[in-house]
């Protein structure tokens, strides 16, 4: 949650898609109609309806043909997941995707070193390849549970599937993804062409670009498929405050790294914090 009011002026009815986004900020923020009156934030507005003089609007976008002219007053552009890939880098404004639901929420980013060691300490043996081809998981050829599914995406060397849900599944534990054209158009993933088998080879003989890759994957989960880190922008672009001062500070900024709760760095970031104040 952050501190933040934030109004809606749209014209009815609104699309399913503002509809998900208005409730994915209502789940984090404090949302109102505009003529409720009082201090906001910031305002939702679509196109039709005008911005009012300094007021700072989050407008929201369903068309990708074009940014319209009423983005050019717009501190960020509000969109659903698709849109907002088309628009990046050419509305000249911050583009924000909101809507689905929030998904795997406690997936954490495992890097490929990272999980290099942890199969190592865990004995696990061979190339490591998680598989989701036709309905079904598998582990260098071995078959998997659909409940070891997480566990799989978080370790495995590289991730192989044709489906959208395992792509974003293994995203979120910044796996390598390797998803055929189909897949990487819905889902904003890299597109591994047809040979996904020869694609996954690539990933496996070269580590840097295993690293990239999984960077990559990560980051467009975070920038279309989660919540929080949506709304973690909307709060930079808005210079709101959490809702909860502690949460400030470098706590927030682990708590975007997804640091676990009890994780020993937390208790070194706060003991280095803590010489640096004033004892006066």
């Amino acid at each position: 949650m952050i501190d933040a009011r934030i109004a809606v002026a749209v014209r009815a009815p609104a699309s399913h898609d503002l509809h998900a986004a208005l409730s994915r900020l209502a789940e984090r923020c404090q949302v109102a109609a505009l003529s409720d009156g009082g201090h906001f934030d910031a305002v939702v507005r679509t196109p039709q309806i005008p911005s009012a003089y300094g007021e700072r609007t989050l407008l929201w976008v369903e068309a990708a043909d074009a940014p319209p002219p009423a983005a050019n007053h717009a501190v960020a552009l509000l969109a659903p997941p698709p849109v907002a890939r088309r628009l990046r880098g050419t509305a000249g404004r911050p583009v924000v995707a909101l809507g689905p639901p929030a998904v795997h929420v406690t997936a954490r980013p495992v890097l490929p070193f990272t999980r290099a060691r942890i199969r190592r300490a865990r004995h696990l043996q061979g190339p490591a390849v998680a598989r989701y081809l036709d309905g079904a998981w598998t582990w260098d050829g071995r078959h998997l549970d659909d409940e070891a599914s997480s566990t799989a995406a978080a370790l495995a060397s590289v991730v192989v599937t044709d489906d959208d849900d395992a792509a974003v599944l293994a995203a979120a534990w910044s796996a390598p993804v390797v998803v055929p054209a189909d897949v990487a158009s819905r889902t904003g993933l890299p597109s591994a062409g047809d040979d996904l088998e020869a694609a996954a080879d690539a990933v496996l003989a070269d580590d840097a670009r295993a690293a990239r890759l999984a960077r990559t994957c990560r980051r467009t989960f975070e920038l279309d498929h989660d919540p929080d880190s949506a709304l973690a922008q909307l709060t930079d672009l808005l210079v709101l405050r959490p809702a909860r001062p502690w949460d400030g500070g470098y706590a927030a900024v682990l708590d975007r790294l997804g640091t676990p709760p009890d994780a020993r760095i937390r208790d070194r970031a706060h003991a280095a914090s803590d010489a640096l104040r004033s004892r006066r």
